[in-house]
């Protein structure tokens, strides 16, 4: 699993989850590995957390670039408000927040 791989699933996991409900004991379980190599990758949950905001952010900004460049309004209001949660795109929910 690639770093993109493994922060796009655990993205989708604090989607679901909140943060305080979610643990590292879980989250390794969800991706299927010993919760050992999860703190190679992180050395808290509160890393992890801040990994995946910045992974999510640069998704967010790409597809928002691409919707910039769209000639149709209505399709890219369309697609402004269907992403983020289409997507689970962490950013743009803890953004609002």
């Amino acid at each position: 699993m690639t770093r993109n791989e493994l922060l796009r699933t655990i993205e989708i996991l604090f989607w679901e989850q909140s943060f305080s409900d979610l643990s590292m004991d879980a989250i390794a379980k969800k991706l299927d590995m010993k919760k050992a190599s999860l703190y190679y990758h992180f050395p808290s949950k509160e890393s992890m957390f801040l990994a995946v905001l910045e992974y999510s952010y640069e998704t967010y900004k790409k597809k928002y670039q691409s919707i910039l460049g769209m000639d149709n309004l209505q399709e890219s209001i369309q697609e402004m408000i269907t992403f983020p949660y289409r997507e689970k795109n962490l950013f743009s929910i803890v953004s609002q927040k």
